[in-house]
């Protein structure tokens, strides 16, 4: 699977680095979407978040991006059918365990229902 593979060698790239774990959040409606936003985390004692590792390089994060964005459409429009850009959209996260090469995803899908009636009085 061709993921997958993205997936093993953006793992060593992170492990190389030092990070433990990386937080994805994603979001989606009116037509666009896109990563929001990607935290790391270089030690699990010391639970410090921050927004950019200096040591990790663009190419790095977009590989990054660019799994993210396979792994969401994989889930979201061929699995489950939901759909995260159009209309209302969707959002959510994706938080990997870079040590065991694990992750965990989570979507909520925005929904909006319009009912109405008609009758005769």
């Amino acid at each position: 699977m061709k993921n997958k593979i993205k997936f093993k060698r953006i793992m060593f790239e992170l492990k190389d680095l030092g990070i433990q774990t990386v937080y994805i959040n994603f979001d989606g409606g009116g037509d666009d979407g896109d990563i929001q936003h990607i935290e790391y985390e270089n030690d699990s004692t010391n639970r410090g978040l921050y927004d950019q590792v200096e040591s990790i390089s663009n190419k790095t994060e977009d590989k990054l991006r660019d799994w993210a964005l396979e792994l969401i459409h994989h889930y979201v429009d061929m699995q489950y059918g939901g759909d995260w850009v159009n209309n209302d959209g969707g959002y959510g996260n994706i938080a990997i365990n870079v040590k065991e090469e694990k992750y965990n995803f989570n979507y909520s899908q925005r929904t909006t229902e319009d009912v109405g009636w008609e009758g005769e009085i």
